[in-house]
């Protein structure tokens, strides 16, 4: 199983930082709540992954001595990490956005060969700058 997530070098941050100042773009910085359970669902190669429902649920809404089937990644998991990472790169790729070589974790969007915006990721948080003509879309 894979589990490797990557993290931005310190070198990333300094660029994203003189980029941002160069280009006069503005920033915002984003947590995604619950990002582990909003990742894709698990596919797991020995099979789902199956768990004691957690008090609250146990009695109520599961049977007493059931397990449940665990679809998505949740806090805790070795993999956790990397299927967030998946997933939200996936939509950044969906929407425009280019990896660069120097980082997996520093993603960028051209319109017509001009950098408009940038996003470092760091797990579940978000470094965005943005041209302010992309912020008000």
């Amino acid at each position: 199983m894979s589990t490797y997530s990557p993290t931005p070098q310190t070198e990333s941050m300094n660029l994203f930082a003189l980029v941002m100042a160069s280009l006069d773009l503005e920033q915002d910085v984003a947590d995604a709540k619950s990002a582990f359970t909003q990742s894709r669902k698990l596919q797991r190669a020995n099979g789902p992954l199956y768990v004691e429902p957690c008090e609250g649920v146990r009695g109520v809404f599961v049977e007493e001595g059931c397990l449940i089937e665990l679809e998505v990644a949740v806090y805790g998991l070795d993999d956790a990490p990397l299927e967030w990472y998946k997933t939200l790169t996936s939509t950044l790729s969906e929407a425009g956005y280019h990896k660069l070589l120097l980082d997996p974790c520093y993603w960028v969007l051209r319109k017509d060969g001009v950098l408009v915006s940038q996003i470092l990721i760091e797990v579940d948080d978000l470094w965005i700058a943005s041209a302010p003509w992309i912020r008000e879309q």
